[in-house]
């Protein structure tokens, strides 16, 4: 036969049949058992043999292999427990015998095979509680078929209780089938009676995940008409529509554009819930899957409106098109929380109007430092805002393994990266995620989708400013282990400061500054005498310029390249009486003169 001949390919060593305790002879097993000893002994009598519970706690454990098979009626018992210790294979009757008729191979796994009910399936999960998770992967591996923690290309099939998990969007995207947990306990019971398989038509329909599966969705605006079309689509998939919106039960609220003043959708946004368009409805019951709902939010736009002081200066101020509060900013200008580490604030500062108070700017932008109209101000920190690494690390020392295990596999789904934590501090942290259920990534990828950040790292923040990933603070995480859900990423975002960034090089001062000194310090640029005029005193003697107010020939040829002097000389003293006008010139040039001898220019 055939379906013998993909049995010998094998080569087994032995097929034992296990007679529970109970049985006194083969004929008091069940007719799984003695249907399933008929068909291996048609195959060859010295294959097979029938053993007792009591003989299997004998056996040697170092002569046994994996082609040493045993039949279990049951999967319990001690002679279970003890065979489960051998490298050998354990499978039960219907698994032996839906191997002879489907001409199969017997499935020679580490793990026991009581059905093939799931066999060529390869199932990973999503949303399901540590306890449920553990019985499901159990049932996947009895029934033949392969459990993954993560979801990748060799899934066939996703087991979810929620539609708002990473892996429930990415498993929609490339229109894997989603299944509800009852979906395998359906199967194993009914595997267990008749010879069915998972994937067949009647459990696919039937235990699909629904669309809207454990949502309450209300709305806002709507016609009556369009109202009724909502609340029936959102029913006949799996959801619940309420006319009321209760923060602690409702989950998405629907509404159009020009809604967005209204109270429900005031409450939506106070409450973090998702506010979406009726499209999203519609454009989810006609894929099959509760499509992503970035592209379908409704928000309020918020505008930066120009308007011109009465000094000429432009002060600009943010306001709401949709309701929302006005966030008025002095300047235009950002708080040092919101610093933007791709430019600099210190280019800004000259433009602010400051006449009418006194404020004193740091320019160092303390990161968790304070603002004045919207300027990052100085900080002490003394009796003020605790430093940003004092803050984590209070949420840190608070948080503990146990409590993780407590609040279940809330990140599921979850791609993390650690950021400006030491090497104690991530090692803690990666315990606490493990079990979280989430996936730690020790470099920044592509695949990353929360980053969770404690010292600031401009090295990490620079790879990071074009991903898509939620950076977030380490009190998001606290505050998800509080709650035993995933807190709202945005209330936790992190704001990159300015503190640590590379900062401009300065430019390197000029080859002949250093000379222009030393010049500067000659004759040439010296303080020249004030000279005495006697007004009552007529003499014809000219007046003789000294010998070092005389520029050298060197000296000449540097006046060529340096700022124009523009210090004038006296006239000579002639033997007429001075005027006041020449009294008022030298004057002026000596004031002149002196300005260019500290620095100043005098045009």
């Amino acid at each position: 036969m055939q379906s013998q001949s993909s049995v010998m390919e094998q080569q087994l060593e032995k097929l034992y049949f296990v007679l529970r305790t109970e049985y006194t002879t083969e004929e008091d097993a069940s007719e799984d058992m003695k249907s399933a000893y008929s068909n291996a002994r048609d195959h060859s009598e010295k294959l097979t043999e029938w053993i007792a519970e009591a003989s299997c706690l004998k056996l040697d454990e170092e002569r046994m292999t994996k082609k040493h098979v045993f039949v279990f009626e049951k999967f319990s018992g001690a002679a279970f427990e003890r065979v489960k210790k051998f490298p050998s294979t354990i499978i039960g009757p219907r698994c032996l015998i839906s191997c002879f008729m489907a001409i199969e191979t017997i499935p020679l796994g580490v793990h026991p095979v009581y059905t093939t009910a799931m066999r060529n399936l390869t199932v990973c999960s999503s949303g399901l509680k540590a306890k449920e998770k553990a019985a499901i992967s159990q049932l996947v591996f009895y029934m033949g078929g392969y459990f993954l923690d993560v979801l990748n290309l060799t899934c066939t099939h996703l087991v979810s209780s929620t539609v708002e998990s990473v892996k429930y969007e990415k498993a929609a995207e490339i229109k894997l089938p989603i299944m509800h947990p009852d979906w395998v306990h359906r199967v194993w019971e009914e595997s267990q009676q008749r010879y069915v398989h998972a994937t067949d038509e009647c459990y696919m329909k039937r235990h699909r995940l629904p669309v809207f599966h454990a949502l309450t969705i209300t709305s806002t605006g709507l016609t009556a008409a369009k109202k009724n079309e909502i609340k029936a689509l959102i029913e006949a998939n799996g959801g619940v529509y309420t006319g009321a919106f209760k923060s602690e039960v409702t989950n998405i609220l629907i509404l159009e554009k020009s809604s967005i003043g209204s109270a429900k959708y005031q409450g939506a946004v106070k409450s973090k819930k998702e506010c979406l368009s009726p499209e999203w409805i519609v454009d989810s019951v006609a894929s099959g899957y509760a499509l992503p709902i970035r592209q379908y939010e409704v928000k309020s736009m918020k505008a930066s409106t120009p308007t011109k002081n009465g000094d000429g200066t432009t002060t600009t101020t943010a306001t709401s098109t949709g309701g929302g509060d006005a966030t008025p900013s002095i300047g235009g200008r950002i708080s040092g929380g919101e610093f933007n580490p791709d430019c600099t604030q210190l280019s800004d500062i000259s433009h602010a109007n400051f006449s009418a108070r006194n404020v004193t700017i740091n320019e160092s932008i303390m990161p968790c430092g304070s603002s004045v109209d919207g300027f990052p101000v100085a900080s002490t920190m003394s009796g003020g805002a605790r430093p940003c690494s004092q803050r984590y690390r209070e949420f840190l020392s608070r948080m503990t393994v146990q409590q993780a295990k407590k609040a279940g596999p809330l990140l599921d789904g979850c791609n993390v990266f650690l950021s400006g934590f030491t090497a104690e501090e991530k090692e803690k942290l990666n315990k606490i995620l493990n079990a979280l259920g989430a996936v730690r990534y020790d470099e920044i990828s592509a695949t990353v989708s929360h980053v969770i950040i404690g010292e600031q790292n401009v090295s990490d923040l620079a790879q990071l400013r074009d991903s898509a990933a939620h950076l977030l603070t380490l009190e998001w995480l606290a505050k998800s282990m509080e709650l035993h859900q995933l807190a709202p990423e945005d209330e936790y975002v992190f704001r990159p400061s300015g503190r640590g960034l590379p900062e401009r090089a300065p430019e390197p001062p000029s080859p002949s500054s250093k000379k222009n000194l030393q010049r500067m310090n000659s004759s040439v640029f010296k303080r020249p005498e004030v000279p005495k005029l006697k007004l009552d005193m007529e003499t014809n003697v000219p007046a003789k310029v000294p010998a070092d107010a005389r520029p050298s020939q060197e000296d000449s040829i540097m006046l060529q390249y340096m700022e124009k002097n523009l210090a004038e000389r006296l006239p000579q003293t002639t033997g007429h009486r001075a005027c006041p006008n020449v009294i008022r010139k030298a004057t002026a040039t000596t004031r002149t003169e002196c300005n260019v001898h500290n620095g100043e220019r005098g045009d």
